[in-house]
């Protein structure tokens, strides 16, 4: 199914991964206490882009050293992940596909 689609939008994982190896755009949205640094390898900020609380809220990660610290707090990170810090990107991704 994934091969008819024009785009994909959603979280990091398995259907992000397929939608990238069929040359499909992508906009991804990482976990809070995943580490976007070890997963985004193909995001080239037009095809595929992606974004991470850790994006606009850099200050919450500062001195957490292990993801595991962070998924204990996952409720709350997820609270704090607002779409409006990435309803420019998004738009401009959307935009690029028409």
């Amino acid at each position: 199914m994934t091969a008819h689609c024009n785009a994909l939008i959603g979280n990091e994982g398995g259907a992000i991964n397929m939608a990238k190896a069929l040359q499909i755009p992508t906009f991804t949205l990482f976990s809070p206490w995943i580490k976007k640094e070890a997963w985004n390898m193909f995001d080239d900020g037009e095809k595929h882009v992606s974004v991470h609380l850790k994006d606009y809220k850099a200050h919450l990660y500062s001195g957490i050293k292990h993801p595991k610290k962070l998924k204990s707090k996952a409720s709350e990170l997820y609270l704090k992940f607002k779409p409006s810090f990435f309803e420019t990107e998004l738009k401009t991704f959307l935009k690029r596909l028409s």
